[in-house]
């Protein structure tokens, strides 16, 4: 008989074939996510195979507020992984901290990168940019607009 524990605890549909392709997913990622990451593995892989928000599901099943802390800049695995998409991932945080690391060839192109270990400092800093008479709202946006085009330039071919 189905327990249907899907539904009564996380209020979603979980098909067997889904299922397993989780279930696969986990097995793969657990090899290769740092062990302080993985208690968030289970709350990632099902937000981005079910096109969830992670802080909903962490809504539904009261997870403490670290798990909420974790999961908000953790980005789903894209079907086409990017240079430009891992050093925008580095922005926030080392690769070896994103729960997406077990995606293919993603540790050793972060490695060779040079993304891996720690995140990517695109060298702008807004005291700089204090100095050129940036403030308030502008600041920002021309903070963003510098590291968007950084990220541009240093990372417009893939290096697979």
């Amino acid at each position: 008989a189905d327990l249907k524990i899907d539904k009564k605890i996380l209020h979603i549909s979980i098909k067997r074939e889904e299922f397993l392709r989780m279930a696969l997913q986990m097995a793969k990622a657990v090899k290769l996510v740092d062990k302080e990451m993985r208690p968030y593995l289970f709350l990632y892989i099902l937000s981005c195979f079910k096109k969830i928000p992670s802080q909903l599901l962490c809504e539904r099943i009261h997870t403490p507020n670290i798990y909420k802390k974790v999961l908000k800049f953790q980005k789903c695995v894209p079907s086409r992984i990017t240079d430009r998409f891992l050093a925008a991932v580095a922005l926030k945080m080392a690769i070896r901290q994103w729960l997406g690391v077990y995606a293919d060839r993603v540790k050793k192109r972060s490695i060779k990168l040079g993304i891996y270990e720690r995140g990517f400092d695109p060298g702008i800093r807004p005291a700089d940019l204090l100095e050129e008479g940036y403030a308030g709202k502008r600041l920002g946006e021309e903070l963003r607009r510098r590291v968007l085009e950084t990220l541009r330039k240093r990372f417009s071919k893939d290096i697979s």
